[in-house]
């Protein structure tokens, strides 16, 4: 894999050095270092810095950005609820009990982490007064109800997607074209007030004729605009454009998806999405770029592979795919492939490297390589 990577000393830079850690499954930076997450947490002195090549911690989760730590943040892998956050370095004690789902308490269900806050879904165990929330390690930001219908509370949430932005919270969820409630809705970061709402059937005119009930995913939430993934139940995903000031719709993208895309970054006015083609066993990762005022997405790159990581570092994307890494300019879409015996399981940056996750059977390393 080393060699391979050589070859990246002109378009990126040579590999500095490289690290075992053991059975992790990604990547993420906290103050400065690389974190390597999984069943084990794993902080990273790179290269040259000062302190121990790694410092293994309890197991832990990074939530979104990593931009804060929870020593405790339990997702069930059935039901998405959250079963419990503290704030790293709290203590915790028998008895003690800390936003943790009990009868009686509201259970809270991860939508989107970003800069240190949560966004949740909470209802309480009989599925009634449904709330999206904003938290951070201090508490509650603001709650504020939002309508999904009825059922237990894992359903509930199986319904609506959500993400943070600058400014704007965006929730999506699973409607019928007749419904009342909206299928995509708005709310200040700040103070959780809605800011504007798109109704079902505004979206069931822009789909393919049918019944089925819609699936609305939020992919970003741009300084400009709001990326939805929508499909009818059991179809295949179209993806639109909202404005971000007012909500009005921009365009849709002939361009189906079977999963819905993971947005990269903004290069030159263009928005640069890693989108799954294919079955898993055969699949392609594309990378899109969408402009601001058409729906028609330009196919800039694509390598093979069933997993697959994206980050923008300046205006190059790198791809990490189960075959390789794939390097493309963001403005001129030109790329360069490197092929590794082993897969790339994530990528990420921080200060003047690139921080490669290679994974092979139930081991993983990681390389650092110069900017």
């Amino acid at each position: 894999a080393l060699d391979g990577l050589d070859d990246l000393a002109g378009p990126v830079g040579a590999p500095l050095g490289a690290a075992d850690v053991g059975p992790a499954t990604g990547v993420t930076t906290r103050d400065g270092r690389i974190v390597a997450t999984g069943e084990r947490l794993t902080a990273l002195a790179a290269p040259g810095q000062a302190g121990p090549a790694a410092e293994v911690e309890d197991p832990a989760s990074v939530v979104g950005d990593g931009e804060t730590l929870f020593s405790l943040a339990v997702v069930h892998d059935g039901t998405g609820q959250l079963s419990a956050v503290v704030p790293l370095g709290a203590e915790l004690e028998g008895g003690d009990c800390y936003d943790t789902a009990q009868v009686g308490v509201q259970l809270a269900f991860h939508l989107d982490a970003r800069d240190g806050q949560l966004l949740l879904f909470r209802s309480d165990d009989d599925g009634e007064l449904p709330e999206v929330e904003i938290r951070d390690a201090d508490g509650s930001v603001w709650s504020e109800r939002v309508d999904v219908g009825a059922g237990p509370p894992g359903a509930l949430a199986a319904r609506l997607d959500g993400r943070i932005g600058d400014e704007l919270v965006v929730t999506g969820r699973r409607a019928q074209p007749d419904d009342r409630a909206p299928a995509l809705q708005a709310r200040s970061r700040a103070t959780g007030e809605v800011r504007w709402s798109v109704p079902p059937a505004e979206v069931a005119q822009r789909m393919p004729p049918g019944d089925e009930a819609l699936e609305v995913e939020v992919v970003a939430v741009t300084g400009d605009a709001v990326l939805a993934a929508v499909a009818r139940e059991g179809s295949q995903r179209l993806l639109m454009a909202f404005d971000a000031d007012d909500g009005d719709w921009r365009w849709v993208s002939d361009a189906r998806t079977d999963l819905a895309p993971q947005w990269i970054g903004e290069v030159e006015g263009r928005q640069l999405l890693l989108t799954p083609q294919g079955p898993e066993d055969d699949r392609v990762l594309r990378l899109q770029a969408l402009t601001s005022d058409a729906g028609d997405p330009t196919v800039v790159h694509q390598v093979r592979g069933a997993q697959g990581a994206g980050v923008l570092v300046d205006q190059t994307v790198l791809v990490g795919a189960e075959h390789g890494l794939g390097l493309v300019d963001g403005a001129t879409g030109e790329g360069h492939d490197v092929e590794l015996p082993v897969a790339v399981a994530d990528v990420t940056a921080v200060d003047d490297a690139v921080a490669v996750l290679l994974r092979h059977d139930d081991d993983a390393a990681v390389v650092w390589l110069s900017r």
